[in-house]
């Protein structure tokens, strides 16, 4: 068996530089919290179904564009890491009752908002004058515009089994490189043209004009007088609580439990992901006839991956991969068209906010969906098309908050939501919240809260606190109890689980932070069983998933970040038990300006793979990492940030997991043979 020296090398490192005397690092100093992987880690991503890029995207664009305190509205800030909702209608009251705030610091004085809070928002807000902050039309918003170019290139060093197969229906076409470029111009968020090009690794460089699989154009303009929204090209449509009408991948359970089950509803807004399946593509607006009403048309054409044998169209592909004979054979195969809108009626005073709407829309394709003929596909997506129709409403009133929302699917089935918020201290939050979507409630574009997005198929009820009983201490949690009234994919009978969080934080000095996260997750799963006369009968079976988090974070100096982590989980069904721990350690090394190093060691243990360990990497800007770790080995990268230039940054990413115990990483045609597995990435931006 090879050895591997490198864990004891980082552990040495490590030692050493944690002996270096802490500079008392300011609040708010880069090191605490200067990318988005930072706030991402708060979701407490567990699983590989977890898509957070656009979520990422909002957050980049909120750390390049940060939020004016002195001119936002409480439903703009309550978007931004670690501001609730009532903590957003706090800074607006405070500014409305004490005028605009000197600086961001000057946050500490409004209620609802701690330390740990404001710490987290820092790097998405400013605190800017009147007059520099105010629109000045769109002639004004176009001499803004700020062009910018985005190259990114990854791939596996060790070429996947997928890529030398001789079967021409699972090999993979192409190269292994993923090759994104972004081309974009921007005037703050108020107006945005953006093109993004894709090529995911296995995938053929298209005979399309311009070489990649995946091609992206919109224009957005917003808040342009009372034109509030006018998207032109690929566009999501997000209202009231996404019940009808939302966006997938937004925040759920995690440690900021009393936000993470509620939804923007932001409205219309360009399309700029790089997610080939999660948006609309023709035009929309938004107008505001008078100030406290707000109406909402949108169209949208385009073609959609599908599954089509025999029988015809048998379901819809949403990965947007197109690497095999196989894949391309679903590629753009199917016409959808779809029609929508909105009306929404705001009312606001002093320490008060009311929002009420209705949102709709109708979906055709040119030819019908039918589904498999498997009982758990009974309620699936069928026939030519589907509607939803929903009512919703959201209210504050100081330290309270409620919210809700109805909606009514082409299938005769009403689905709803509805939440209730208060503020019991300065610094304390709960939340609670019940969901009911029927089985047959069927909304392909709707995306509300729940153990899964598909706003389908599920009833739950959760319950989400938040308290700082000290200036120093924030401990935070959740419980959701949730069933599934009908049969899913390879759970053959009606199920249900539950789900629980708890999170505290220490931070005694500023350049010293802990944390102690537990979380416990039980669920029926699907199981053969043996009844009275020896037949093989579909059954359930309840497995258990506990995982423990101790962390410490550590500012040796304003130039250099630690952080130590040991995680442990225990998995299993019945009377058997699996577990997992890993020991991480992470740098964070400004080495001088414009030169930052991020650099990280893992060594891990697993039984198999329901003991697996995910730990969220800082990645290149935009992109994001979740390995799933599984058997005995180490996984480490090296992330190069340079920026030579004020408007030019180049990253450089190598990463390599090593596993003692296994010649093997992945399956199918992904697997590569070898104790080792790697990956690099590079990525230019330049803002001309």
């Amino acid at each position: 068996m090879r050895r591997r020296p490198a864990p004891r090398v980082w552990l040495a490192v490590a030692v050493a530089l944690a002996s270096t005397t802490p500079a008392r690092a300011q609040a708010g100093d880069s090191l605490q919290a200067s990318d988005a992987t930072d706030a991402l880690e708060a979701i407490a991503i567990e699983d590989d179904d977890a898509d957070p890029e656009s979520l990422l995207e909002h957050l980049e664009s909120l750390r390049d564009y940060p939020v004016d305190i002195n001119t936002a509205a409480a439903a703009e800030l309550s978007g931004v890491p670690g501001i609730s909702r009532i903590a957003a209608g706090a800074i607006v009251d405070h500014r409305r009752r004490n005028g605009p705030f000197a600086s961001v610091g000057a946050l500490a004085q409004v209620p609802h908002l701690d330390d740990a809070g404001l710490a987290a928002a820092r790097p998405y807000i400013t605190a800017g004058t009147s007059s520099s902050s105010r629109t000045q039309g769109v002639v004004g918003m176009a001499r803004r515009l700020r062009p910018s170019a985005t190259l990114r290139v990854h791939r596996r060093l060790e070429t996947p089994s997928g890529y030398f197969g001789d079967d021409s229906v699972r090999a993979y076409r192409g190269s292994p490189l993923r090759v994104l470029t972004r081309l974009q111009a921007r005037s703050g968020r108020n107006l945005v043209a953006n093109l993004t090009l894709e090529k995911d690794p296995g995938e053929a460089f298209a005979d399309n004009g311009l070489g990649y699989d995946h091609v992206s154009a919109t224009v957005g303009l917003l808040s342009a007088g009372r034109v509030e929204a006018l998207v032109v090209g690929d566009f999501v449509a997000d209202f009231g609580q996404g019940v009808a009408l939302g966006r997938r991948g937004g925040m759920g359970k995690g440690s900021e439990p009393t936000r993470g089950p509620l939804r923007a509803g932001r409205g219309l807004r360009p399309f700029t992901s790089a997610d080939e399946t999660a948006y609309l593509r023709g035009a929309g607006a938004t107008v505001a006839p008078f100030p406290f009403v707000a109406v909402t048309a949108f169209a949208s054409r385009r073609r959609v991956d599908a599954t089509v044998d025999s029988a015809g169209v048998t379901s819809l592909a949403a990965d947007g991969l197109h690497r095999t004979t196989r894949e391309l054979r679903r590629e753009r195969v199917l016409g959808e068209t779809v029609f929508g809108g909105a009306v929404a009626l705001r009312l606001a005073a002093p320490s008060r906010q009311l929002r009420v709407g209705a949102a709709g829309y109708r979906l055709r394709y040119d030819e019908p969906i039918i589904p498999t003929a498997r009982p758990d596909s009974r309620y699936a997506l069928a026939g030519a098309g589907a509607s939803a129709l929903s009512v919703y409403a959201d209210a504050r009133a100081g330290v309270y908050e409620a919210f809700a929302e109805v909606a009514r699917s082409g299938t005769g089935a009403i689905a709803g939501i509805a939440g209730l918020g208060a503020a019991l201290a300065p610094r304390s939050e709960v939340l609670v919240v019940f969901r009911r979507y029927p089985a047959d409630f069927v909304s392909p574009r709707g995306a509300p809260f729940g153990e899964r997005d598909a706003g389908q198929n599920e009833t739950g009820i959760y319950l989400g606190l938040r308290a700082a009983p000290a200036q120093t201490v924030v401990v935070a949690g959740y419980v959701d109890v949730y069933s599934f009234p009908w049969l899913r994919f390879n759970v053959p009978r009606p199920s249900a689980g539950r789900d629980g969080l708890l999170r505290a934080e220490y931070q005694p000095r500023r350049w010293l932070r802990l944390q102690l996260q537990a979380r416990a997750e039980s669920a029926d799963a699907g199981a053969d069983a043996t009844d009275s006369r020896g037949a093989v009968v579909g059954s359930l079976e309840l497995r258990d998933r506990r995982s423990a988090r101790l962390q410490a974070e550590f500012d040796a100096s304003r130039t250099l970040r630690l952080r130590v982590r040991v995680e442990a989980v225990r998995a299993g069904a019945g009377h058997e038990s699996h577990a997992g721990v890993l020991f991480l350690q992470d740098v964070r090394w400004t080495v001088i300006s414009g030169v930052r190093l991020d650099a990280r060691l893992i060594v891990f243990e697993s039984d198999d793979f329901s003991s697996r360990l995910y730990q969220l990497e800082s990645d290149v800007a935009g992109a994001f990492a979740l390995p799933a770790l599984q058997g005995r080995g180490s996984r480490s990268y090296v992330l190069l940030t340079l920026t030579p230039l004020a408007r030019l940054s180049v990253q450089a990413k190598l990463a390599a997991t090593f596993l003692e115990d296994s010649v093997r990483h992945g399956s199918g045609p992904d697997t590569v043979e070898g104790h080792r597995a790697s990956e690099a990435g590079l990525q230019v931006r330049w803002e001309l």
